[in-house]
């Protein structure tokens, strides 16, 4: 089973054929090796990570703190260092086709986790001890403050989370396929009934790019009473997102490839996560 599973890694072939980060276009079938240093720099709290280098930085050479109050402790860590690790470098050694940034990697997430955890204790435990560990735990303190400031913010669309590299979250739209999953397609629906009259609503000819047509279907549907949707050359609107193109001839997202007017847009600090747009003809 653990050979097939690594063997199915190596050969997944679905999904995406682009991806887009910090405004550069790759295929995923090409991940580049630099993947995750990205994730780290541009999608990963800051304080998130400081916690987690810190914890191994105090493993390597202040390890005896941890000896004393957890039973086996080098064991426990180094099991856990391996269960996050492994699949990274399997990724990148065999260079796995990734996409939709740590979306498939949540699951070492509660494991980074109880790492970090390690050096918040220790830091909390040896506040009053120097002056290093009380600065460290203020930054650490700060960082935490404006990361929930955005994480809540970005409700309940938190997985386009993009850290403070990019001070302004606005000036990202063309940076990150924000709403790779496409769930405020059920919100912008939701604005479009509020915005126009039913009526008008029924004479619209929808198209769709970035969400699934499928689950578009379904609230054009459940709202409006819509069960079609039109090729872009004969819609007079298009729901979106910023998706990367599904070509990789076609280097652009979804907000790229068409003109027009934005009608309605679900937007969280300035971010435009989806839009209707009329096209222009």
């Amino acid at each position: 089973m653990f050979i097939e599973t690594v063997k199915n890694s190596i050969n997944w072939s679905a999904g995406p054929k682009l991806g887009l980060v910090n405004g550069v276009f790759y295929e995923t079938q090409f991940t580049p090796t630099s993947y995750f240093l990205e994730m780290i720099k541009f999608k990963i709290p800051f304080y998130f990570s400081i916690l987690f280098f810190l914890s191994f930085f105090l493993f390597f050479f202040n390890p005896i703190y941890f000896y004393k109050s957890i039973q086996n402790f080098s064991c426990k860590f180094i099991i856990i260092s391996l269960i996050i690790f492994f699949p990274l470098l399997v990724s990148i050694l065999f260079k796995v086709k990734i996409y939709d940034y740590l979306r498939l990697f949540l699951f070492i997430i509660p494991f980074s986790s109880i790492l970090g955890s390690l050096s918040l204790y220790y830091l909390i435990n040896n506040f009053s001890k120097s002056f290093f560990n009380k600065f460290i735990l203020c930054i650490i303190f700060f960082l935490f403050i404006i990361f929930l400031f955005r994480f809540l913010i970005l409700t309940p669309y938190q997985y386009t989370y993009v850290n403070y590299s990019n001070i302004n979250l606005k000036s990202t739209i063309n940076k990150f396929e924000h709403d790779y999953w496409g769930t405020s397609i059920k919100e912008l629906i939701f604005l479009i009934k509020k915005k126009h009259a039913i009526n008008e609503i029924k004479n619209m000819k929808f198209s769709v790019c970035g969400f699934s047509p499928e689950v578009t279907i379904f609230y054009l549907k459940s709202y409006f009473n819509i069960s079609k949707i039109y090729r872009y050359d004969e819609a007079s609107h298009v729901l979106m997102t910023n998706r990367a193109s599904f070509d990789i001839k076609d280097k652009t997202t979804c907000f790229n490839q068409f003109e027009g007017t934005d009608v309605t847009v679900v937007k969280r600090d300035g971010l435009t996560l989806s839009v209707m747009r009329s096209i222009k003809k």
